[in-house]
């Protein structure tokens, strides 16, 4: 254990962060990954969804069919969390993306394809991809849940857009000074609206 001060000169303790081992590691991290994007904290999301705006290497996986995106600097470390990440004054991309290209056995390259489920993605998490050139691992299978717990998580986040349409002004009011609203009563209706 060595010991750290943070900035107000308070002592922290620091445990140093080992590199994942094995692709079960790999999955471990992105399982913890899709638990703080889909749980109930609101922070939570908002830092992992960051870390994954602003990453420039990945692992991308599919989860009912969908790709997701893990950053390598994040997935690198060995059972690693938000708090062991912010606290791992070692961290560095380029360490834990040699250690994954060991374990996956090819390295991460350029993917169009991936670049723009990316985005897809990205947009997903409320979140603006960075200006980073980017590269991909991709995980070949679905990323395998614990048996009978399905990937639904309570209070997850989908972000849903709507379509609205403008109307031209100009054509209301001309359709306007033409119409005329004529009311008809019919017996088994109490009310018509007709436009002339």
């Amino acid at each position: 254990m060595t010991k750290l001060f943070n900035a107000n000169n308070q002592f922290i303790e620091y445990m140093k962060i080992s590199l994942v081992s094995d692709k079960n590691q790999i999955i471990a991290n992105i399982k913890t990954i899709e638990k703080y994007l889909m749980g109930d904290s609101d922070n939570d999301f908002d830092i992992m969804a960051k870390h994954i705006s602003h990453g420039r290497v990945f692992i991308a996986y599919k989860i009912d069919g969908d790709f997701h995106f893990a950053p390598s600097r994040f997935i690198g470390y060995a059972n690693n969390t938000l708090e062991r990440h912010k606290q791992n004054p070692d961290k560095h991309g380029t360490i834990t993306t040699q250690q994954i290209t060991r374990i996956l056995g090819h390295s991460n390259i350029y993917s169009q394809e991936l670049e723009d489920a990316y985005k897809t993605y990205c947009f997903w998490l409320g979140k603006q991809p960075s200006k980073n050139n980017r590269s991909y691992w991709c995980l070949e299978d679905e990323i395998p849940w614990e048996s009978g717990n399905s990937h639904f998580f309570e209070g997850g986040r989908k972000l849903v857009t709507h379509m609205k349409i403008e109307r031209n002004s100009k054509v209301v009011a001309e359709w306007k000074s033409h119409a005329t609203l004529t009311l008809l009563a019919k017996q088994d209706c109490p009310l018509w609206l007709q436009y002339d």
